[in-house]
């Protein structure tokens, strides 16, 4: 087990967390919540889109915001708990000198 200050264990944490929140897995889970949520997709016609590809489409910049705005940032502190566990696992936090 490696032996770590609690600034650098806390750097740590924070880059792990922005990699997961920005990875395409993540966004990929976006996409997924949108559609549960309007399971029902968009028509034009007799076409039917998800709901999250119309929005991707139509308005990236509001997809773009609702999935950093809305989406990371209710998911960010489940994230952090779940990399800080799987860290503290590989690392011990040194004791801070008074």
């Amino acid at each position: 087990m490696k032996t770590i200050t609690q600034e650098k264990f806390d750097e740590l944490v924070d880059k792990k967390v922005e990699e997961i929140l920005e990875s395409d897995e993540f966004e990929k889970g976006f996409d997924d919540w949108l559609d549960e949520v309007q399971p029902e997709g968009v028509s034009i016609g007799n076409l039917n889109y998800s709901a999250s590809r119309v929005l991707k489409e139509v308005d990236p910049i509001a997809y773009r915001c609702s999935f950093s705005d809305d989406y990371q940032e209710s998911e960010r502190e489940r994230v952090e708990e779940e990399v800080r566990d799987e860290l503290e696992s590989e690392y011990e936090i040194e004791e801070a000198e008074n």
